[in-house]
Protein backbone atom coordinates (compact mmCIF):
# COMPACT_ATOMS: atom_id res chain seq x y z
CA UNK A 1 0.00 0.00 0.00
CA UNK A 2 1.15 3.55 -0.62
CA UNK A 3 -0.05 5.35 2.51
CA UNK A 4 3.44 6.65 3.24
CA UNK A 5 4.21 7.76 -0.34
CA UNK A 6 3.12 10.93 -2.07
CA UNK A 7 0.60 9.71 -4.61
CA UNK A 8 -0.94 11.62 -7.46
CA UNK A 9 -2.87 10.46 -10.43
CA UNK A 10 -2.19 12.23 -13.70
CA UNK A 11 -5.57 13.43 -14.85
CA UNK A 12 -6.81 14.20 -18.31
CA UNK A 13 -4.84 16.76 -20.22
CA UNK A 14 -1.89 16.37 -17.81
CA UNK A 15 -3.51 17.78 -14.68
CA UNK A 16 -2.75 15.97 -11.43
CA UNK A 17 -5.47 14.94 -9.02
CA UNK A 18 -4.51 14.26 -5.41
CA UNK A 19 -5.00 10.60 -4.66
CA UNK A 20 -7.01 9.94 -7.78
CA UNK A 21 -10.44 8.40 -7.81
CA UNK A 22 -9.18 5.61 -5.57
CA UNK A 23 -8.52 7.89 -2.62
CA UNK A 24 -10.52 6.44 0.26
CA UNK A 25 -12.32 9.59 1.28
CA UNK A 26 -15.06 7.68 3.09
CA UNK A 27 -14.52 7.58 6.84
CA UNK A 28 -11.01 9.07 6.50
CA UNK A 29 -9.57 5.91 4.93
CA UNK A 30 -6.11 6.20 3.37
CA UNK A 31 -5.33 5.87 -0.32
CA UNK A 32 -5.31 2.15 -0.97
CA UNK A 33 -4.05 1.96 -4.53
CA UNK A 34 -2.78 4.92 -6.55
CA UNK A 35 0.14 5.28 -8.93
CA UNK A 36 3.02 7.28 -7.42
CA UNK A 37 4.31 10.52 -8.89
CA UNK A 38 6.64 9.87 -11.81
CA UNK A 39 5.52 6.29 -12.47
CA UNK A 40 7.25 5.17 -15.66
CA UNK A 41 7.31 2.16 -17.94
CA UNK A 42 10.80 1.12 -16.80
CA UNK A 43 9.80 0.93 -13.12
CA UNK A 44 9.21 -2.32 -11.27
CA UNK A 45 5.59 -3.44 -10.89
CA UNK A 46 3.73 -1.68 -8.11
CA UNK A 47 2.03 -3.90 -5.55
CA UNK A 48 -0.96 -2.46 -3.74
CA UNK A 49 -4.28 -3.44 -2.21
CA UNK A 50 -7.73 -2.46 -3.39
CA UNK A 51 -9.94 -2.14 -0.34
CA UNK A 52 -13.56 -3.27 -0.31
CA UNK A 53 -15.91 -2.09 -1.51
CA UNK A 54 -14.30 -1.11 -4.81
CA UNK A 55 -15.20 2.54 -5.35
CA UNK A 56 -16.72 3.61 -8.65
CA UNK A 57 -14.20 5.54 -10.73
CA UNK A 58 -13.78 6.37 -14.40
CA UNK A 59 -11.95 3.71 -16.44
CA UNK A 60 -10.67 4.14 -20.00
CA UNK A 61 -9.49 1.04 -21.86
CA UNK A 62 -9.80 -2.72 -21.87
CA UNK A 63 -6.80 -4.73 -20.64
CA UNK A 64 -4.51 -1.73 -21.08
CA UNK A 65 -5.85 1.32 -19.25
CA UNK A 66 -5.26 5.06 -19.60
CA UNK A 67 -3.12 6.31 -16.71
CA UNK A 68 -5.93 8.54 -15.43
CA UNK A 69 -8.25 5.55 -14.89
CA UNK A 70 -9.13 4.55 -11.34
CA UNK A 71 -6.70 1.72 -10.52
CA UNK A 72 -9.06 -0.37 -8.38
CA UNK A 73 -12.05 0.08 -10.69
CA UNK A 74 -9.80 -0.98 -13.58
CA UNK A 75 -8.65 -4.01 -11.53
CA UNK A 76 -12.29 -5.01 -11.10
CA UNK A 77 -12.85 -4.52 -14.85
CA UNK A 78 -9.79 -6.65 -15.65
CA UNK A 79 -11.02 -9.41 -13.34
CA UNK A 80 -7.97 -9.35 -11.07
CA UNK A 81 -10.03 -8.47 -7.97
CA UNK A 82 -13.60 -9.16 -6.90
CA UNK A 83 -15.93 -6.69 -5.18
CA UNK A 84 -14.28 -7.77 -1.91
CA UNK A 85 -11.00 -6.20 -3.11
CA UNK A 86 -7.56 -7.71 -2.88
CA UNK A 87 -3.92 -7.41 -3.88
CA UNK A 88 -2.90 -6.30 -7.37
CA UNK A 89 0.36 -5.76 -9.27
CA UNK A 90 0.27 -2.73 -11.56
CA UNK A 91 2.77 -2.22 -14.38
CA UNK A 92 3.09 1.16 -16.10
CA UNK A 93 3.58 1.00 -19.89
CA UNK A 94 3.82 3.48 -22.75
CA UNK A 95 0.50 5.02 -23.65
CA UNK A 96 -1.83 4.08 -26.49
CA UNK A 97 -3.13 6.39 -29.21
CA UNK A 98 -6.67 5.29 -28.36
CA UNK A 99 -8.49 3.14 -25.80
CA UNK A 100 -11.52 0.92 -26.34
CA UNK A 101 -14.35 0.57 -23.86
CA UNK A 102 -16.05 -2.63 -22.69
CA UNK A 103 -18.26 -3.95 -19.89
CA UNK A 104 -16.52 -6.53 -17.69
CA UNK A 105 -16.69 -7.48 -14.03
CA UNK A 106 -19.59 -5.12 -13.41
CA UNK A 107 -17.56 -2.10 -14.59
CA UNK A 108 -18.11 -0.30 -17.89
CA UNK A 109 -14.93 1.24 -19.25
CA UNK A 110 -15.02 4.00 -21.81
CA UNK A 111 -13.34 4.49 -25.16
CA UNK A 112 -10.91 7.37 -24.91
CA UNK A 113 -8.28 9.43 -26.64
CA UNK A 114 -4.59 8.61 -26.36
CA UNK A 115 -2.39 9.24 -23.35
CA UNK A 116 1.38 9.31 -22.84
CA UNK A 117 1.31 6.42 -20.36
CA UNK A 118 -0.93 3.48 -19.56
CA UNK A 119 -1.04 0.61 -17.10
CA UNK A 120 -2.00 -3.03 -16.94
CA UNK A 121 -2.13 -5.73 -14.29
CA UNK A 122 0.43 -8.48 -13.82
CA UNK A 123 -0.45 -11.82 -12.24
CA UNK A 124 0.06 -11.87 -8.46
CA UNK A 125 1.03 -15.57 -8.32
CA UNK A 126 3.95 -17.28 -10.04
CA UNK A 127 1.64 -20.00 -11.35
CA UNK A 128 -0.37 -17.33 -13.18
CA UNK A 129 2.68 -15.56 -14.62
CA UNK A 130 2.12 -14.27 -18.14
CA UNK A 131 4.66 -11.65 -19.24
CA UNK A 132 2.58 -10.53 -22.22
CA UNK A 133 1.79 -6.82 -22.28
CA UNK A 134 -1.78 -6.24 -23.49
CA UNK A 135 -1.64 -4.55 -26.90
CA UNK A 136 -3.00 -1.12 -27.69
CA UNK A 137 -6.00 -1.20 -30.01
CA UNK A 138 -5.34 -0.58 -33.70
CA UNK A 139 -6.32 3.09 -34.19
CA UNK A 140 -7.56 2.30 -37.71
CA UNK A 141 -10.09 -0.19 -36.30
CA UNK A 142 -11.09 1.70 -33.16
CA UNK A 143 -14.24 3.84 -33.18
CA UNK A 144 -13.76 7.56 -32.56
CA UNK A 145 -13.22 8.36 -28.90
CA UNK A 146 -15.21 10.94 -27.03
CA UNK A 147 -13.00 13.55 -25.33
CA UNK A 148 -12.63 13.14 -21.59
Amino acid sequence: MFEDRAALRVGRRGRADAGGADAGARDGAAVSCALPIGASADAAPLACTCAAPIAAAPVWGDGRYALDSGVCAAARHAGVVAEAGGAVRVRVAPGCTRYLGARRGGVTSRAGEGTEASFYFEPTAEADADPTVPPCPDPALAPPAAPR
